[in-house]
């Protein structure tokens, strides 16, 4: 207890202030009124005394009693001297009265100023009674008992202290016992409920005074302890039933009061859910459920409005679905059709009684999903994503039609999540082809000298070596030779093969023919364009470089179309040269992607031209040399093929085509995602 605590370190303040020197050599009535001051600033002490370095009492005085006197061997104990020597206080032990009343003895050091001399001791002896009746006078009326205990566990002070006279057995309490044998306070149970040593159900705590050593316990009667939680919970129960008991009451009012009309409002509602849209309800409320209705009556008018709004759009826009000259497919993410417009059933066969019919096997007739399908791979298609199929119509026409795949974002689950928009483009590709075709015989008619010369120089030499075995037959008949005859034979025959191989190549590049996807191998392809301009080359002295080696990955794509790309654009890099110009054609292979590169050493293309080139019937040779036509089919077919045509160029140094394709792997699949890095090639 802090309250005891308190009064102990008083007293050993006012023991401390008391000031005697060495020999007492204050005058006897001096040093009798400080010892009877020590006792008036402690009313609980009894005796006072002041002890020499030998523990003997030189000075004394008894509240009660003269003290004649001075030879006390209560108080020539070597215990106190030893540990006032210590410069420690001394306690003793709880000593009884004869009448019973407990007290202690507490005695301070005294020691010269500086500290060095021991001198003696003051003490005074006090009523344990009296020191408790000031701590227990702050517990009154609190239904709860205040006593201490010594080390031992005796009573030594109670707030009835006829319990100390009688020597109560405060020991068999749980609290007592746990600080004689623990004497620590914090591991007392929470809460620490018991039978105290009067039999009484009790909670208790103690404290333990670290100058003494005893202990202050404090034991509450449960039924004391909890009294005022009883009290709260029996109000509380009150209060709640009067709360509930209200709450009732007003329920079943305001039940009754609004019972019908929330029954007139939900079968309204039921029937606005069935459609019912020109439906009022009446009411003459001003209070909140008045504002609903009225509220209701709004919502409705205006649902009734929009409802029309959505039909008379939903009208128009079947119109525009339906005219709009384009097919529309509604698909699941499992490929499956969920809807189509009428326009694109003309187009392909659909069977609406399958609902397993998919997107696959109205366009390509397979029941395995098309390659790099976005909807299978579940890739993002806000991006267009075009296709083109050629399909056999429902009725028997041939039809190209490119198809576009949209992802639909704001969508229900277990609704179609993508929108096929399908356009017919056959008559689109039957003019691309009609340009195409119109764009070889045009470069056919600019290369027709070419080719006279090439067919005329071996029929020369074919007529000349039959002629000459003509002679000799009729003139060295018997001369001739069967060897003779093999030769001329065999000279004859490689001309015809010469003629047929280059008339052959002509006919390869003129004929129309529909797009046929196939593994093209690049080289080839190069080899029998420029054979067509051998006899070009050689009219202008223009010195052809080619760069390129056998053993190329193959690009997927028609070997015609790629064909007529490269005799384009020989065609521009021939018309670009002077006599004795340089067109180098190179091959390579880098990052999964085959380049192409063509380069001359020409007039150029002036710069604002560069960003023309490949519009259609943009031309800069005179009237007469170009359709305009040419790289802008070059820009079609490359496009097609999956790849990237460039052109660079420096008006008077030269232009340098590029054409990027990705390869085939081992597995037929187009590989390289990007454009490989474009490093320029010196023409010379």
């Amino acid at each position: 207890m802090q309250e005891v605590d308190a009064l102990l370190v008083r007293v050993e303040a006012a023991l401390r202030e008391a000031e005697f020197d060495q020999a007492l050599q204050q005058t006897e009535d001096a040093a009798i009124t400080r010892i009877y001051r020590i006792l008036g600033e402690l009313p609980m002490a009894d005796e006072a005394v002041v002890l020499d370095a030998a523990g003997s009492v030189k000075l004394g005085a008894n509240r009660f009693k003269i003290m004649d006197d001075l030879a006390r061997p209560d108080w020539q104990d070597p215990a106190i001297i030893s540990r006032l020597r210590e410069g420690s206080v001394y306690y003793s032990p709880v000593l009884l009265a004869n009448n019973g009343i407990p007290s202690v003895k507490v005695v301070v050091p005294y020691f010269s100023p500086d500290r060095r001399m021991f001198w003696g001791g003051i003490g005074v002896q006090i009523r344990l009674r009296s020191l408790f009746e000031l701590v227990g006078s702050r517990h009154a009326g609190k239904q709860e008992e205040v006593f201490l205990v010594d080390q031992s566990g005796t009573l030594i002070a109670h707030d009835d202290f006829t319990k100390v006279l009688q020597q109560t057995d405060v020991a068999k309490s749980f609290t007592v016992r746990h600080f004689l044998e623990d004497g620590n306070p914090g591991g007392l149970p929470s809460p620490n409920r018991y039978q105290n040593y009067a039999g009484q159900e009790v909670l208790g705590v103690y404290s333990k005074l670290a100058r003494t050593g005893w202990a202050a316990v404090v034991e509450q009667p449960v039924s004391a302890a909890f009294a005022s939680i009883y009290s709260l919970l029996g109000k509380l129960a009150w209060f709640l039933f009067f709360i509930v008991a209200g709450a009732v009451l007003l329920s079943v009012f305001f039940g009754l009061f609004f019972t019908k009309p929330i029954e007139q409002l939900e079968k309204t509602v039921r029937q606005v859910g069935r459609g019912v849209l020109d439906i009022r309800i009446s009411t003459r409320r001003k209070d909140e459920l008045g504002s609903l209705m009225t509220a209701f009556n709004q919502m409705t008018a205006h649902l009734r409005m929009q409802s029309e709004k959505l039909l008379q759009e939903k009208e128009q826009l079947d119109a525009v679905v339906n005219g709009i000259g384009a097919g529309l497919a509604l698909v699941y993410p499992d490929c499956r059709v969920a809807w189509m417009n009428p326009l694109l059933e003309k187009w392909v066969r659909f069977d609406r009684n399958n609902q397993l019919f998919t997107c696959h096997q109205m366009f390509v007739n397979s029941p395995n999903p098309c390659s790099g399908c976005p909807i299978i791979l579940q890739r993002d298609t806000r991006e267009l994503w075009d296709q083109q199929i050629t399909i056999l119509s429902q009725q028997g026409e041939q039809k190209v039609l490119r198809h576009q795949i949209y992802h639909l974002e704001h969508v229900r689950p277990g609704d179609p999540e993508y929108l096929i928009v399908v356009e017919d483009i056959t008559e689109q590709r039957r003019m691309e082809e009609m340009l195409m075709q119109a764009d070889k015989l045009s470069a056919l008619g600019l290369m027709a000298s070419g080719f006279v010369h090439e067919i005329n120089n071996p029929l020369a030499t074919i007529q000349a070596y039959a002629e000459d075995l003509e002679d000799r037959l009729r003139s060295e008949r018997d001369g001739l030779t069967s060897e003779d005859v093999a030769r001329y034979l065999r000279i004859i025959r490689d001309n015809i093969s010469r003629s047929k191989k280059v008339t052959q190549h002509m006919l390869n590049f003129s004929r129309k023919s529909e797009w046929k996807q196939e593994y093209i191998h690049v080289p080839s392809v190069l080899e029998e364009s420029l054979s067509l301009f051998a006899h070009a080359f050689a009219k202008k002295r223009v010195r052809l470089e080619k760069e390129w080696e056998t053993d190329l990955p193959r690009v997927k794509g028609d070997s015609l179309q790629l064909m007529q790309v490269i005799v384009n654009l020989l065609n521009n890099s021939l018309d670009a040269v002077s006599d004795n110009g340089i067109i180098k054609l190179t091959v390579g292979f880098a990052n999964s992607r085959l380049q192409i590169r063509l380069c001359d050493n020409g007039t150029g293309i002036p710069k604002e031209y560069l960003n023309k080139v490949f519009d259609p019937f943009f031309t800069t040779k005179k009237v007469g040399k170009g359709t305009g036509l040419g790289l802008s089919i070059c820009y079609g077919i490359i496009t097609r093929m999956g790849g990237v045509i460039l052109l660079n160029s420096v008006e008077g140094q030269g232009t340098e085509a590029v054409i990027d394709l990705p390869v085939i792997d081992s597995k037929g699949g187009a590989t390289g995602d990007g454009v490989a890095e474009h490093q320029a090639i010196d023409c010379g």
